[in-house]
């Protein structure tokens, strides 16, 4: 036995072990391939080892043959490695893989019945240099057609790979695996034609075939990259969905994606090369090269119904050495839907703010009368005693109320009461200022707060409303007319008040001090003469 089988069983355990290696990332279509491939580089590596440590011709040509379905698997399985890694879908594969394997199986059928046709091998002799005991064949026509199949396979696979991994960033690694893995074939078919061959069919392609495997195992597969399909930087660009313009510095277009060759139409592909301002002909885009990092919101395109809107990007592109102006990019992002959502939302929120204001106002005004409530009052009210308590302003509270309104309603119903209360209201608004809060606190009850106003000048409100409300004529259910009489309250923020309850405190007994006097008539809260005791001054 030769110490020159020891290679080809180094090789088949280094596929073994490269076949290992690639099971334990998840068995991907292309992890399965590649452990195929390293598989049948064993199997041709095992029968080259098996054919040395044989002497008989019979055995050394048996071994021969049956390494030609190994290398033929390699190759093919090479091949459908570089579909699968590189994305092609699963349809691809499985359109090429019979075709493959037939012309495989044809072509190992060959290799077998050669002793009847000689398209193989036309001659067969067993030589000897030194130690070694090996094969001299006369290759045919067939031999040759397979070394140009297996040979394309891996040139093709290749391709496929250097087009697609090229594309993409930082594939030094994965580009050096790639290329080194078909020359290192390469080499080992030279050192087996050439001289430096140690026999005349000592094959170093086992070898080249066993480490072009574990090459692009340790390139393509380490940390789980056979699971990641590269992603060309073409098939990128024409997957976004917003449209890119890619323009050189004189703003010509230089290239476009699907989605900007929509916005545009047909026009868009005669416009290569020509300015990109001859194509897009917004108002918004007539500047758009002047521009350096910049976004333009709401570009509007198109006709009519067809109108669409866009956010525009405009990023230049800088040359990495010299950091001059080589061109621009331009992202069009559309933006018709958003916008007429934002456009519905908007109207929306109108709808509810108007609807919120209206509800606001019913809860905070007497829906009989329309002055404010009197929870909206109050609130009012205690807001007033904070302001004045912090800037020192004086303010006035009138309660007022209807006299015998009872005996309205006993006498001429509900409706007419309620008449004699709008009219009621209708003559406090009148004689109201603009700043004044006016409100129905009760059945019969009215109060209004007068913001900056001393008690003398509350006095001649107050006044004014007695006479209005005592001038107005209403009418019974007969259409007989009948006069009403009011009574009023009035006291001043800082007689020894200063508190919402002291304040409603003191305007009320003046106002019940009015009732007791007669009745249509004002009475002023005098300053206390003890803490919450507030005496009554002048009837006015």
């Amino acid at each position: 036995m030769t110490n020159w089988i020891l290679p080809p069983l180094l090789a088949v355990l280094w596929c073994v072990a490269t076949a290992a290696y690639s099971r334990r990332t998840r068995p991907a279509a292309a992890s399965l391939m590649l452990q195929g491939m390293m598989i049948a580089v064993a199997l041709y590596s095992l029968m080259q080892a098996l054919a040395l440590a044989f002497t008989s011709l019979t055995a050394q040509l048996w071994f021969c043959k049956l390494q030609y379905p190994a290398v033929l698997g390699a190759s093919v399985a090479w091949f459908l490695f570089a579909l699968r890694y590189t994305g092609r879908s699963p349809r691809t594969s499985s359109q090429w893989g019979p075709l493959l394997v037939l012309i495989a199986a044809v072509i190992t059928g060959l290799v077998f019945t050669n002793d009847w046709h000689g398209l193989v091998w036309a001659d067969i002799q067993q030589v000897r240099s030194g130690a070694l005991l090996s094969l001299s064949l006369e290759h045919g026509p067939v031999f040759y057609l397979h070394a140009i199949y297996c040979y394309g396979l891996m040139l093709a696979a290749t391709a496929v790979l250097v087009w697609t991994v090229g594309q993409t960033y930082h594939t030094r690694k994965q580009l050096v695996a790639i290329v080194g893995g078909p020359a290192l074939v390469v080499v080992a078919t030279i050192l087996y034609l050439s001289p430096l061959s140690p026999g005349v069919w000592f094959d170093f392609i086992p070898l080249g075939y066993a480490f072009a495997g574990s090459l692009l195992a340790w390139g393509l597969m380490r940390s789980g990259a056979a699971d990641l399909v590269p992603v060309a930087r073409n098939q990128a660009f024409e997957s976004i969905g917003d449209a890119v313009f890619v323009l050189d510095d004189e703003g010509r277009i230089l290239d476009f994606n699907p989605a900007g060759a929509a916005i545009f139409g047909p026009a868009t592909h005669a416009a290569i090369g020509r300015s990109f301002s001859d194509l897009a002909r917004a108002p918004a885009l007539e500047h758009v090269l002047d521009l350096g990092i910049a976004e333009v919101q709401d570009v509007t395109m198109g006709p009519g119904l067809d109108e669409r809107v866009y956010d525009l990007r405009v990023s230049p592109i800088h040359s990495p050495s010299s950091g001059a102006l080589m061109g621009r990019v331009l992202v069009f992002r559309e933006t018709t839907d958003r916008r007429r959502i934002e456009a519905g939302l908007r109207v929306v929120t109108a709808s509810l703010e108007e609807a919120n204001t209206e509800l606001e106002r019913l809860a905070n005004s007497d829906t009989l009368t329309g002055l404010s409530s009197r929870r909206y009052f109050l609130q009012q009210l205690e807001r007033e005693c904070r302001r004045s308590q912090r800037h020192g302003h004086d303010f006035a509270l009138m309660l007022l109320d209807l006299d015998h309104f009872k005996e309205v309603n006993d006498a001429f119903g509900h409706q007419v009461g309620d008449e004699v209360l709008v009219a009621t209201a209708r003559a406090v608004r009148s004689v109201a200022r603009e700043v004044d809060v006016t409100g129905r606190i009760g059945g019969e009850e009215f109060a209004i707060l007068l913001p900056e106003t001393d008690l003398e000048g509350a006095s001649a409100l107050a006044e004014r409303i007695r006479t209005e409300v005592a001038d107005a004529r209403h009418t019974d259910p007969d259409q007989k007319p009948f006069r009403v009489t009011i009574s009023i309250g009035i006291t001043t923020w800082g007689m020894g008040r200063d508190t919402p309850s002291e304040l409603l405190r003191a305007a009320d007994r003046a106002l019940y001090a009015a009732k007791r006097s007669g009745r249509n008539r004002v009475v002023r809260a005098a300053p206390s003469a003890a803490p919450g005791e507030p005496t009554l001054a002048d009837i006015a």
